[in-house]
């Protein structure tokens, strides 16, 4: 796309996909803590699998 600037808008695209993508490290970070603390391996927990 371009914006006003005629420089495109990759800015903004590139600001929501590093939203998303944060947002998936943190759901993430949170299922392997909650399977680390129940004693399940990564590895064989689905939800972190998945």
């Amino acid at each position: 796309m371009i914006n006003e600037s005629g420089k495109g808008d990759f800015g903004h695209e590139k600001a929501s996909l590093n939203e998303q993508l944060e947002k998936e490290q943190e759901k993430l970070r949170k299922l392997g803590e909650e399977a680390l603390k129940n004693g399940i391996p990564l590895t064989q927990d689905e939800a972190f699998m998945a």
